[in-house]
C-alpha cells in the first residue's frame, strides 16, 4: 500500500514539475500580453515632437498666470509606424508668465504645455518647455489668435495601445 502511495505522490509531483516548466511558444520571457482586441502596444519615445496650435483667443487683458491653454495636435505623430497622437486631438498646457507690453514692443506670454491625448485616450506628459508666445496689438487689443504654433515634447517613454 506504502508503495502505491508513494507512486501516486510521485507521479503528480512529477506531472506538476513537467507543467511548470512548459514553455508556450506563443509567448516569450518578459514579453507583455495586449489586453484582448488589441492588436498592438508601440513604445511612443521620450522627447518625440508634438507640433500644437491654440486653440483659442486668449484677449492680452483677461490672461492670467495659471490660466489654462487648450490646444489640438497640427499633424500626426508616429512611433513605430503607427499613429499614436493623432491630428486634432487635444493637448492642455497653462499660462506660466507675462510680460506686459511696451511702447515698443508686444505682449509676451510665457506658455507651458502639460498633457495631450494619445490614440487609446490616456493623456501622455509633455515636457515642461517653456515657450514664449507674442501677443498681436491690433486695434488697441492684445491677443493670442488660434492658429499660433507651440511645440512639446513626449515627456517620458509611453506605452500606447492603437487598435
Amino acid at each position: 500500500m506504502k508503495h502505491i502511495i508513494v507512486t501516486i505522490i510521485f507521479a503528480i509531483v512529477a506531472f506538476s514539475f513537467a507543467e511548470a516548466n512548459n514553455t508556450n511558444p506563443s509567448f516569450n520571457e518578459g514579453q507583455e500580453i495586449a489586453p484582448l482586441g488589441c492588436k498592438n502596444k508601440v513604445k511612443l519615445s521620450a522627447s518625440t515632437l508634438v507640433i500644437l496650435e491654440v486653440n483659442e483667443t486668449k484677449f492680452g487683458d483677461r490672461v492670467t498666470i495659471g490660466q489654462n491653454v487648450h490646444c489640438r495636435v497640427r499633424n500626426n505623430v508616429y512611433a513605430e509606424g503607427e499613429v499614436v497622437i493623432r491630428t486634432g486631438s487635444m493637448a492642455l498646457g497653462r499660462i506660466k508668465g507675462i510680460e506686459e507690453s511696451t511702447t515698443n514692443g508686444e505682449m509676451l506670454i510665457l506658455v507651458e504645455m502639460f498633457y495631450v491625448q494619445a490614440v487609446d485616450g490616456q493623456q501622455v506628459a509633455l515636457n515642461g518647455n517653456e515657450q514664449t508666445v507674442m501677443a498681436r496689438n491690433t486695434n488697441e487689443v492684445t491677443n493670442v489668435n488660434p492658429m499660433l504654433t507651440i511645440t512639446a515634447q513626449i515627456m517620458d517613454n509611453t506605452i500606447v495601445i492603437v487598435d
